[in-house]
């Protein structure tokens, strides 16, 4: 007997929305690097699982 749901990940991107808005939230709080420092020293990991959504957005907020 499975006890669960199975994996489907169009309803997982179903709610995409709701599931990046505590990441958005902290982002907005965390100041941009200023100009022309963006990478210098700077190291992130996103430990999340997921499509990507959250490693999007910071990538778009501190490029390599």
């Amino acid at each position: 007997m499975t006890i669960g749901m199975e994996w489907d990940p169009g309803q997982y991107l179903k709610f995409d929305r709701q599931r990046s808005r505590p990441a958005l939230d902290l982002l907005a709080r965390i100041p941009a690097a200023p100009a022309g420092r963006a990478g210098t020293g700077l190291r992130i990991t996103d430990l999340g699982c997921g499509p990507g959504t959250v490693t999007r957005l910071l990538h778009k907020r501190w490029p390599v």
